[in-house]
């Protein structure tokens, strides 16, 4: 069905797991408080962050370890379309407008740059995208 993006795409349980960064990683972005402070203000999505009642410090909230799900396949990260980013700005940026959007993804940053083709060729295996020059000249 078209209204379930994540049947034209692999499946994030797919991804090797050992190619992605734990979400609750020192330095990493989905630990950063700045960040998931600025998604919940933003978004208003308070259930995608976890607060430390002892120190008041937001993270990701991220229920098998790696990937942030929006609100839209929260409860079910198989209807979640895998988006893997690198940088601060890429991985609020696109946690931002999932959650705004009601769109199906789920987040997650790779645990080192020479990871990150190898887990875009397993995402993209076998999906390409239609020639649509050929499709708009009646072939």
């Amino acid at each position: 069905s078209w209204n379930q993006p994540s049947n034209f795409f692999s499946s994030v349980l797919s991804i090797d797991r050992s190619k992605m960064a734990l979400c609750n990683a020192s330095g990493g972005v989905l630990a950063n408080d700045a960040i998931m402070r600025r998604h919940v203000r933003w978004t208003g999505d308070i259930d995608g962050v976890v607060i430390n009642n002892d120190t008041d410090v937001y993270s990701g909230r991220c229920d098998d370890g790696v990937w942030w799900a929006a609100p839209s396949c929260r409860n079910d990260l198989t209807k979640c379309v895998p988006f893997i980013g690198a940088g601060a700005w890429g991985v609020e940026h696109a946690m931002q407008k999932f959650a705004a959007h009601n769109m199906p993804a789920a987040v997650g940053v790779p645990a080192s740059w020479s990871g990150i083709p190898t887990v875009r060729r397993e995402r993209v295996e076998g999906r390409q995208p239609p020639d649509w020059r050929r499709c708009s000249s009646g072939e």
